[in-house]
This record gives C-alpha cells, sequence and structure tokens, in this order.
C-alpha cells in the first residue's frame, strides 16, 4: 500500500533507531525477520507506554479543569457533561 521498505533496510532502520547505529552501516548482517518483528514490538510496546502516559496526563488536566475528582466512572462523566450541557443550554452559552 504505502510501504515501500524491504527487510533489509526496516532492520538496519530499526538498528539505527533502537540501538544507535549509524544508517547501513550493518546491513551486511542484518537481523533476520524474527529479530527485525521483536525489536519492532519492543519499540511499538514503548510508544503505547508513552502514549497511555500521555493520555492519563490529558484526563487528569481535563478532570482538573472541569473541577471533577479523577476517579469517576465512564457514566458519572456522562451525568455531569449532561447536567453542564442542559444547564449551559438554559443560559445559552
Amino acid at each position: 500500500m504505502g510501504f515501500t521498505m524491504n527487510s533489509i533496510e526496516v532492520s538496519c532502520n530499526l538498528q539505527f533507531v533502537l540501538h544507535k547505529m549509524p544508517p547501513n552501516t550493518a546491513c551486511s548482517n542484518c537481523l533476520g525477520s524474527r529479530r527485525v518483528f521483536k525489536l519492532f514490538f519492543v519499540a511499538l510496546v514503548a510508544f503505547v507506554k508513552a502514549a497511555s502516559t500521555l493520555i492519563k496526563k490529558l484526563d487528569e488536566a481535563v478532570f482538573a479543569a472541569y473541577g471533577w475528582k479523577s476517579d469517576l466512572s465512564d457514566d458519572e462523566i456522562l451525568e455531569k457533561l449532561l447536567a453542564l450541557n442542559l444547564e449551559r443550554s438554559k443560559t445559552g452559552k
């Protein structure tokens, strides 16, 4: 589809990103596809953990902005948002 890199390019780029090796220096003995997948998976897990941390911080900031406690259930959040929307619709804001 939009992916044009072959497995050698992928493994060399992963070596550069994850091991801080200069690109294309180890291509003569590039990693096997199982190792490439493992490195990709490790990088993906690190990304998901970082994204999860950012999402938690964003959630905390939103709760603080509304003056709500941060351990509300989804139903409690929806109830509060509905009440807020109904209140704002009455005032025309």
